[in-house]
């Protein structure tokens, strides 16, 4: 499979892109703010039609893109359950503001909760709920690759200030993803990807949930 990035919008969230080069299906990850230079690239490098639009949570930098992209190129938008309601309630929230304009208040085609799984091209799109950034947030993990939003980054974890966010819940959902076996690369929502054996050694605050020095 053919796996490209490129970092959108104000906030520079990383919108990855998967194609599979058998089928030429593809699905994209957080898109966050739409432009015609994502349109253009999404273009570029071979995608014409989408199977997925995952969506990690409910942050408007993670999934104010998705309206326009399937307007352009097809595909269902997944979310998961309890972030569900964030892309219209933060559309309200942001009218008459410098955001108004990148807002479309949408519904996503696909909830999905913990342990569920979606087929992609003959693989299955595995759903590890794990809160703590928002109450909803969710990774997705395909063959060797996680999409972790962000819960989890290169060296630092997500921010619990903003709503939705649980210092608590956090740290459960890093535990959850310490006990993963799998060196999976780690596709994340703002920065450099990483890989999980990496944060494990480095990571102080992924150590710290599992109560380790």
């Amino acid at each position: 499979m053919q796996l490209s990035v490129m970092a959108v919008g104000p906030f520079m969230a990383n919108c990855w892109m998967l194609k599979d080069d058998k089928t030429g299906k593809a699905l994209v990850v957080d898109p966050g703010f739409y432009s015609e230079e994502l349109e253009t690239f999404l273009q570029k490098i071979g995608i014409n039609e989408l199977e997925y639009i995952l969506i990690t949570h409910g942050h408007l930098d993670h999934f104010c893109g998705a309206p326009y992209i399937k307007e352009k190129f097809g595909g269902k938008i997944v979310i998961g359950e309890k972030d569900k309601d964030e892309t219209q309630r933060l559309y309200k929230l942001f009218l008459g503001t410098d955001y108004e304009e990148q807002f479309k208040p949408f519904k996503a085609d696909i909830t999905v909760s913990d342990g569920e799984k979606l087929n992609f091209c003959g693989e299955a799109i595995e759903i590890l709920h794990t809160p703590g950034h928002t109450k909803g947030e969710v990774c997705y993990i395909i063959n060797d690759m996680l999409f972790s939003g962000d819960v989890l980054f290169q060296g630092s974890i997500g921010r619990t200030d903003l709503d939705g966010g649980n210092v608590f819940m956090l740290v459960e959902s890093l535990k959850k993803l310490a006990l993963l076996e799998k060196n999976y690369k780690i596709l994340t929502g703002h920065g450099e990807k990483t890989t999980l054996d990496f944060e494990k050694e480095t990571n102080r605050y992924l150590k710290a949930a599992c109560g380790k020095k």
